[in-house]
């Protein structure tokens, strides 16, 4: 009986493990066994010599910035250090689309994280400088530094839903 007990504690153990893991990977990673932590699954990627391409979004008064975890991982980078200007400002780790993702939610200010604004007669930019380092020891990847931005129109057409009752008197 003993041993049933001790038994079927084991595999509620294990079972809750792998299913606590399950639910933290994205689709393009898998869990290391014994443990709850995701490791990028190489048969997903390739390497391919390529820089890596962010994708920029510029809503909602943030810069959003999304870079594959994985396929950087797999090319030679260094996740753990993915940075803009201001060396405290790191991406952190998403899933996005069911993808690992290395991610900025970058608040348009002046500043923060070291933006800067441009600001001309039409529009007006938001920027930063995104540092993306290779692996320590590799050499086979240059350490690069990309400038991001979003540009907005200053000329925004804007409609507003709202009725003007003037009080006369």
């Amino acid at each position: 009986m003993k041993t049933f007990l001790g038994l079927s504690i084991l595999f509620y153990v294990l079972i809750s493990v792998s299913a606590d893991c399950g639910k933290t990977c994205a689709s393009d990673e898998i869990c290391i066994t014994n443990s709850t932590n995701c490791e990028c699954n190489s048969t997903s990627y390739t390497k391919t010599g390529d820089y890596p391409f962010p994708t920029i979004d510029c809503n909602g008064g943030n810069m959003n910035i999304f870079l594959s975890k994985c396929w950087l991982e797999i090319n030679g980078y260094n996740t753990s250090n993915i940075r803009l200007q201001d060396p405290t400002c790191l991406a952190t780790r998403e899933i996005v689309n069911d993808t690992a993702q290395m991610v900025f939610h970058q608040p348009l200010i002046n500043k923060y994280c070291d933006n800067t604004i441009e600001l001309n007669d039409t529009h007006v930019k938001y920027g930063n400088t995104l540092y993306i380092f290779s692996k320590q020891g590799l050499i086979t990847q240059q350490n690069i530094a990309m400038n991001v931005s979003c540009i907005f129109s200053l000329t925004l057409s804007v409609q507003m839903n709202i009725t003007l009752r003037p009080i006369l008197g």
